[in-house]
C-alpha cells in the first residue's frame, strides 16, 4: 500500500514538474461541426500549422483573458481601498468620534 501511494506521488510529482517547465502533455481532442471549421479556417489561412498549434493559441488567448481579468479585479480593490481609505482617514470623523 505505502508503495503505491509513493508510485502516485511521484506521478504527481512528475506531472507537476512537466506543467511548471512547460514539457509537453499529450491530449486528444474530437472536434465536430463549427469547430472543426475554424480550426481549418486557422489552418488555411496561415495562422497556424497544425491543429495542435490551433488549440494551443486558443489556450493562449483564454490564458491571456484570465491574467486581464485578474489584473482588472486588482485594480478594482485599489480603488475601493483607497477610496475607504479617504472615508475612514478622515480627520474631521476623528475628532467627532473622539469625543464619546
Amino acid at each position: 500500500m505505502t508503495q503505491h501511494l509513493y508510485l502516485i506521488y511521484i506521478k504527481y510529482l512528475s506531472n507537476a514538474y512537466n506543467v511548471v517547465i512547460g514539457m509537453a502533455m499529450p491530449v486528444a481532442l474530437t472536434l465536430e461541426g463549427r469547430l472543426e471549421k475554424v480550426v481549418e479556417l486557422f489552418m488555411k489561412e496561415g495562422y497556424a500549422t497544425s491543429k495542435a498549434e490551433v488549440v494551443r493559441m486558443g489556450l493562449m488567448k483564454l490564458e491571456e483573458g484570465l491574467h486581464e481579468r485578474e489584473a482588472e479585479r486588482n485594480g478594482w480593490k485599489v480603488i475601493s481601498s483607497k477610496s475607504l481609505n479617504k472615508l475612514w482617514d478622515n480627520p474631521k470623523e476623528d475628532k467627532v468620534w473622539s469625543k464619546y
